[in-house]
């Protein structure tokens, strides 16, 4: 066991200007000095990026012979769940395909909505978004309701492409689903089975902000996890309470570097 019995969510953070991955690795060596040689391995640490994750390896490396933990990053969630039963993501190919098929039938409804030329430009955006909506845990309805009050009719030329992407999720079911939206249904997955049964190993997510919300779905999983913690990099101990609860209460401190954390503890 590495961490003390916990009343609510486990964050812990790393001032700014700390040499995160380095600290991280001294304090995690620490929580471990007393467990045999075989706990540090059965450690699960998912970091933000793969130069973080090499760099976290050579440090623990550097602290002589001795077994590593296991060291991910944090869009990879397939390691963390090998057996889940989520579709695969579609191919990035076949989905362009189909929405390419899509825009040409609304084009030639209607040539002045775009040119022939721009069709896979279009098809590449709305996949890109399509991939955002599904990140986002966003459902197109919402967004097709939007009301712009725009009289130059150029909210309503985008609602006719915008519904090219609500048409294709309904025709393409499960395999409309493209690496944002696996990795949201993973962690669908990951709450249906933690929550019968919460991982006994320690499970550590360091270095995210959660400013995508399928990140900031995972960092609340495993922070309540009986033997899971987040850390935050870049996290301002010295901010005061008046700072926290304005940043947590209004809409225009997003531009604030610390908005993004008070975002997570409203979480």
């Amino acid at each position: 066991m590495m961490f003390d019995p916990c009343p609510g969510p486990r964050l812990f953070g790393m001032p700014p200007g700390a040499d995160f991955p380095a600290d991280l690795a001294h304090h995690i060596l620490h929580l471990s000095k007393n467990a045999p040689p075989e706990a540090l391995p059965r450690v699960q640490i998912l970091v933000s990026t793969q130069r973080m994750a090499r760099r976290l390896r050579a440090i623990f490396a550097r602290k002589g012979a001795g077994l590593l933990p296991r060291i991910g990053v944090i869009t990879d969630l397939d390691h963390i769940a090998p057996f889940a039963d989520v579709p695969r993501p579609a191919s990035p190919l076949a989905r362009r395909l189909h929405l390419a098929r899509l825009i040409k039938a609304l084009i030639d409804a209607d040539p002045a909505m775009a040119p022939r030329a721009a069709l896979f430009d279009l098809a590449d955006s709305l996949a890109s978004l399509l991939d955002e909506v599904q990140g986002e845990g966003v459902r197109m309805q919402d967004i097709l309701a939007l009301d712009t009050r725009d009289q130059s009719g150029h909210w309503q030329r985008a609602q006719a492409f915008l519904r090219i992407v609500d048409t294709y999720i309904k025709d393409a079911g499960a395999e409309a689903s493209g690496t944002e939206g696996y990795r949201a249904a993973l962690v669908d997955h990951l709450q249906l089975v933690w929550h019968d049964m919460p991982p006994k190993d320690p499970i550590i997510i360091a270095g995210s902000t959660g400013s995508r919300h399928t990140t900031l779905r995972l960092m609340q999983l495993v922070a309540n996890l009986p033997q899971g913690a987040v850390v935050l990099p870049g996290f301002d101990f010295d901010c005061s309470t008046d700072i926290w609860h304005r940043l947590r209460n209004e809409d225009q401190s997003q531009d604030h570097p610390q908005f993004r954390y008070a975002n997570l503890f409203n979480a």
